[in-house]
């Protein structure tokens, strides 16, 4: 069954509808609604603006979909051969050799973060849950909070950078949870973990509220 909606345009308006969410986000992309614009599913009695319902669903359907379009993705396209002339080779050299420095430098850094000998880093483990969970095969984590514990589980907001699926730029947080301070188990979209906190799988509600407290998390 298809979900509807009431649509009050701006605060104190009458409730039109009811509308199909296609329908609504065809009319916020023509102008038609507006950012003050509210909607309301229908059957139920909460308003919430319709910018927040389209970034739900939109976040619904990355969770479900991301997966099959990540390996539907085509492989990247090889550059063209170039003619090596010997300063080229130089310069491929010392780029390989930058790249061994690098390398080594990050494991060493690593290292001496972690002596405990986890399995795996925390953003290794992060990139490998972006690709599984999102639609954008190079979305990438470009800011990270301190982990909380909270029922022997490790916690933490990630500020995601990537593309929709229209292909625009889009900046989301995620609620990251793991087994221990290296490792990304699975995400939630931040703005669904403060409305759906009550039922978040694993936690209780006391539990979630101890993780948003210690996250800075608002609930609403």
């Amino acid at each position: 069954m298809v979900t509807t909606y009431w649509l009050s345009r701006k605060p104190g308006q009458d409730a039109e509808g009811p509308f199909t969410l296609a329908q609504l986000r065809r009319m916020s992309a023509a102008g038609s609604v507006t950012a003050e614009s509210q909607v309301c599913r229908r059957g139920e009695s909460e308003w919430i603006s319709l910018e927040d319902e389209l970034a739900l669903h939109e976040a619904d359907q990355l969770a479900a979909a991301g997966p099959a379009v990540a390996r539907s993705a085509p492989p990247m396209p090889e550059p063209p051969p170039r003619r090596r002339s010997r300063l080229g080779v130089l310069l491929i050299l010392a780029g390989v050799l930058l790249v061994i420095t690098a390398v080594f430098s990050r494991w060493a850094e690593r290292e001496h973060r972690n002596p405990t000998g986890e399995a795996i880093g925390f953003e290794t483990s992060l990139r490998r849950l972006l690709r599984g969970n999102l639609a954008d095969p190079q979305a990438e984590m470009v800011q990270q909070s301190l982990h909380a514990t909270v029922a022997g589980k490790c916690f933490r907001v990630v500020t995601v950078r990537g593309k929709n699926l229209l292909g625009g730029p889009i900046m989301q947080e995620f609620l990251v949870e793991g087994r221990t301070p290296a490792d990304a188990a699975q995400m939630v979209p931040v703005r669904m973990f403060q409305t759906r906190w009550k039922t978040y799988l694993g936690l209780t509600p006391e539990q979630a509220q101890q993780v948003a407290r210690e996250l800075s998390i608002a609930l609403e």
